[in-house]
């Protein structure tokens, strides 16, 4: 069964939409066995939707595989997400998107923080970890429960990427306010997604009963524009 057919899913991970933010200071508490296992069993259920696509989620500080002073950046992370694919398949940013999104909001609705981190981390040696043969590193996501206080870190990257910043809704979908309910239901949802720097690359258009999404911008050295987009999918 996919996420979409579920709408007890549906609804919670629909508030967790809304209840996101990019954590990067952690408390150190310990992350249950229960709440890994989740994790791992929403992977089998998105897997599906995102077959080049492959999560892997790891009980360990993610100390040895950030670079330098990035570990700082996300102190007290207890866990982390690796999400790994074959670069020669055309729809792998997409999926990674997907893969790795639904299981923010998995992560989110059970209250843990989450973060995106896409050109941080040490790819070789991760790989070397976790990838099986002709498999690229592309992102993790650190996981913990969110300190009281966000630290230094949080406050460069937030004010790197302008965070606060969102663009509006008839900016990503020009046919916003002529659009039916579910289609504005969607977009509002998308426009909260993360993205690299927070470029917001999404653009819906409407096609008579269909949402085509396309990518705007101009690509970062480490995350693709349709990465983004397959965030913002769900």
């Amino acid at each position: 069964m996919l996420p979409r057919d579920d709408p007890a899913l549906i609804a919670r991970w629909r508030d967790a939409i809304f209840h996101r933010v990019s954590v990067r200071s952690f408390d150190r508490q310990p992350i249950p066995e229960t709440s890994l296992h989740q994790l791992t069993k929403t992977i089998d259920l998105l897997q599906p939707a995102a077959p080049a696509a492959r999560a892997v989620v790891v009980d360990d500080e993610p100390r040895d595989i950030l670079r330098g002073a990035a570990y700082g950046l996300f102190a007290g992370a207890q866990g982390y997400i690796a999400l790994l694919g074959n670069p020669k398949d055309e729809r792998i940013d997409q999926q990674i998107g997907y893969l790795g999104e639904g299981l923010v909001l998995e992560a989110t609705a059970m209250g843990l923080g989450t973060c995106w981190v896409g050109g941080m981390f040490r790819a070789s040696k991760m790989a070397k970890k976790l990838a099986s043969p002709g498999e690229r590193v592309y992102a993790i996501i650190p996981l913990g429960y969110p300190a009281s206080r966000q630290g230094y870190g949080h406050r460069v990257l937030k004010g790197l990427a302008r965070s606060k910043g969102r663009k509006d809704l008839a900016t990503i979908c020009p046919s916003f306010h002529q659009a039916p309910p579910w289609v504005k239901a969607g977009v509002e949802a998308a426009r909260l997604a993360p993205s690299a720097m927070n470029r917001q690359p999404w653009r819906f258009t409407l096609q008579d009963d269909r949402v085509i999404l396309t990518a705007a911008g101009i690509d970062t050295p480490f995350v693709s524009k349709k990465l983004d987009c397959g965030i913002a999918l769900l």
